[in-house]
């Protein structure tokens, strides 16, 4: 006689673990100015440009202490950004005329600068800028 099959149960799997933010939620970052430009012009976003140097303490700092925060990211959502280190991309640097480290730009998605960030801002801070600068644009903030 032929076996007969029979269907079991199978235990349920736990849900995932919720997820941080969704891409669109949270500031992404991207691997080139020029990726980042072409992307905000397609999609009609705002461009951070962060120059930095391995050697700037305070770009350490503001890395660490607003970049990797949750509540930033999301009230940076739908954002490029783009890290560029001015001693290996110095024709960028000097092009914005940067000087001293951190220098931040936001860009519209023409590539116009529309605010300009001299040095380290705390948490608070950069968050209310971005803010500022999202709403200024039409961006919506999430």
């Amino acid at each position: 006689t032929g076996a007969s099959v029979v269907a079991t149960a199978t235990p349920s799997t736990p849900p995932a673990p919720p997820k941080a933010l969704a891409a669109g939620d949270k500031l992404e970052w991207l691997p080139t100015y020029e990726e980042a430009l072409g992307r905000a012009r397609k999609e009609k976003k705002l461009v951070l440009l962060d120059f930095y140097t391995d050697w700037c303490g305070w770009c350490k700092r503001l890395d660490k202490d607003v970049f990797a925060e949750e509540s930033f990211q999301k009230a940076a959502g739908g954002v490029l950004a783009v890290k560029v280190n001015a001693e290996k991309v110095p024709q960028l640097a000097q092009r914005f005329k940067v000087s001293s480290f951190p220098r931040l730009f936001f860009l519209n998605a023409e590539g116009v600068t529309v605010e300009r960030i001299h040095g380290y801002l705390n948490l608070a801070d950069f968050t209310t800028r971005v803010q500022a600068v999202n709403q200024q644009e039409g961006v919506s903030c999430n």
